[in-house]
């Protein structure tokens, strides 16, 4: 795993310790090319702007082997919740900007085979769990999880597909179209 925060890798490092994490900027990945067979980066673009948000997707690319998967998960700028949030805290005010068409055109051009998808009609287990804003010990609950389970089947028929929570696109790492570096 990679974070810009060091204090996070330390976090991690601890909670994982079978794992190796660094600390790293996401425009300027420390590794070689082509070295993972799969990169998954979450809730990253939304923080970052304008240009360094291709670039981050272009390293990506770059470590994965060819025929590889990128995975990207994101918020949906459309969604009620996550717009909530956004507008609550404002280091996530990036989150408005992304759209599954803007998420995609940060890979367009970069390589063939993207695939995008939302996800999950309205994240209100994430909101009543949040650690900062819910009560997280409720998760441990069974009777909670089934309730949860519950809604989220419901909202999946009442909630319109482009305003579902989260964009998940994926990639196949290879050679760039024509034009591109």
């Amino acid at each position: 795993g990679m974070d810009y925060s060091i204090a996070k890798v330390a976090f991690a490092s601890g909670a994982i310790p079978w794992a190796r994490f660094v600390g790293g900027d996401a425009t300027r990945l420390p590794f070689r090319q082509g070295v993972f067979d799969r990169v998954l980066c979450r809730d990253l673009l939304h923080h970052l702007q304008g240009p360094d948000q291709r670039e981050a997707v272009k390293e990506m690319l770059r470590v994965c082997h060819p025929g590889g998967e990128v995975a990207l998960i994101e918020p949906n700028g459309r969604n009620p919740l996550i717009g909530a949030f956004a507008l609550l805290v404002s280091a996530e005010r990036g989150m408005l900007r992304l759209t599954p068409t803007r998420l995609s055109a940060l890979v367009e051009g970069l390589t063939q085979g993207i695939r995008v998808e939302v996800k999950q009609p309205l994240p209100v287990a994430r909101l009543l769990l949040h650690y900062r804003f819910g009560v997280p010990t409720l998760g441990g609950r069974s009777l909670v999880a089934k309730m949860l389970s519950r809604l989220d089947a419901a909202l999946r028929h009442l909630v319109p597909r482009r305003f579902w929570a989260y964009i998940v696109l994926r990639a196949v790492a290879g050679q760039p179209h024509v034009g591109e570096r």
